[in-house]
């Protein structure tokens, strides 16, 4: 890869053409050669981890995407559910078993929404950024 090589100093080579440290290290084109390859192997490994971290950002944007299109979808539901809930606790004759259902649709609809909430946040997160709670509004007043 390099065009101007250094000589390799004498006295780091003892008598035997070992090198405390490498061992029997052969002649300076051997070792250019060496370094040449090694160079090349490390360029193709920084492209190798790149492309990994792409990918790992590729991955993070579309679970952030995906979080939010299935908690805003799932918000909508919730919001009937619960809307649901108390018009069937206000309303006279309604059967037992479509407040229980209704009630369970509130409940399974408020735990998916936590867990998209919980991956939203994982993936902010791991962005760098964090979300504001009521908690925080509160201090800042």
């Amino acid at each position: 890869m390099s065009s101007r090589r250094p000589s390799i100093p004498s006295q780091s080579v003892g008598r035997s053409g070992t090198h405390p440290a490498l061992g029997n290290i052969g002649d300076e084109a051997e070792l250019y050669a060496e370094i040449d390859r090694l160079e090349e192997d490390n360029a193709q490994l920084r492209h190798e981890i790149d492309a990994l971290r792409e990918a790992v950002a590729a991955r993070d944007v579309f679970l952030g995407v995906a979080g939010l299109e299935l908690r805003n979808a799932l918000g909508g539901i919730l919001v009937a559910a619960t809307n649901l809930r108390f018009r069937a606790s206000q309303a006279a004759g309604v059967p037992g078993w479509v407040a229980e259902r209704v009630e369970v649709i509130a409940r399974e609809s408020l735990s998916f929404v936590r867990r998209a909430t919980a991956l939203l946040d994982a993936v902010g997160l791991r962005a760098g950024l964090t979300r504001d709670t009521d908690e925080d509004h509160r201090h800042r007043r």
